[in-house]
C-alpha cells in the first residue's frame, strides 16, 4: 500500500483496541508498522466485533480495511461490525486465519486439550468429536464467507500450513482476476 503512495495505518486489538498507528505515507512509518507487528503480544480473549466497532467509531476518512483475524466471535456482531464499515464507504478485505490443525482435526488419542482463551482444560476422545467439530467448523467457515459476502467485503481463509506469500499471491492473482 505505500508503494501504491497510499497512507498506511496499523491497528492491533484483542478483547479491545490495544495499538492505534494512524495513517502515514513515509518509508519509516512502514518500519514502524512492522516493528509492531512483530512485538504484538497475543491476548487471552479476543472479541473482534467490540474491536471493530471501536475502530470504525474513530476512522474519519473512508479507505481499505484489512481484518487479519480468526474471527472467533459471535458471527452476526462481527457482520454488524462489518456493516458499519460498508455504511462509512469503507471497502473492506478480510484475511481469516486458522490453523491447519484447527482446519483438519487431526487428533486420533486421547489428550488434554486447553481453551486458551478460557484455560480450561478437559480431557477428550478426539475420535467421539471430530464429525461433530467439522461440521460445527464447516457451518461457521460458511457463516462467516456469507457475511463477508453480504457486506461486500473480499473474504480469504488462510491456513497457517501454506507459506504466507504463496497464500497472498494466490489472494492477489485472484483478485486481480476480477477486475
Amino acid at each position: 500500500m505505500i508503494g501504491q503512495r497510499d497512507a498506511t495505518g496499523l491497528v492491533t486489538f484483542d478483547d479491545k483496541v490495544r495499538t492505534v498507528i494512524p495513517p502515514k505515507l513515509t518509508p519509516t512509518h512502514l518500519r514502524r508498522i512492522l516493528t509492531e507487528l512483530e512485538d504484538t503480544k497475543t491476548g487471552e480473549k479476543t472479541q473482534v466485533a467490540g474491536a471493530m466497532n471501536q475502530l470504525a467509531d474513530g476512522l474519519k476518512r473512508k479507505g481499505l480495511v484489512v481484518l487479519i483475524s480468526d474471527l472467533l466471535d459471535d458471527v452476526d456482531s462481527i457482520k454488524a461490525a462489518l456493516r458499519r464499515f460498508r455504511f462509512q464507504g469503507h471497502d473492506m478485505i478480510i484475511f481469516h486465519v486458522m490453523d491447519n490443525a484447527e482446519l483438519t482435526f487431526p487428533f486420533d488419542r486421547m489428550m488434554q486439550m486447553q481453551d486458551l482463551e478460557s484455560g480450561q482444560s478437559t480431557l477428550v476422545a478426539p475420535q467421539s468429536m471430530r464429525e461433530t467439530y467439522m461440521k460445527q467448523l464447516g457451518n461457521f467457515l460458511h457463516d462467516v464467507e456469507k457475511a463477508a459476502g453480504d457486506v461486500r467485503a473480499d473474504y480469504k481463509l488462510f491456513d497457517t500450513n501454506t507459506p504466507l506469500e504463496i497464500a497472498l499471491s494466490e489472494y492477489l492473482y485472484k483478485r486481480s482476476q476480477l477486475g
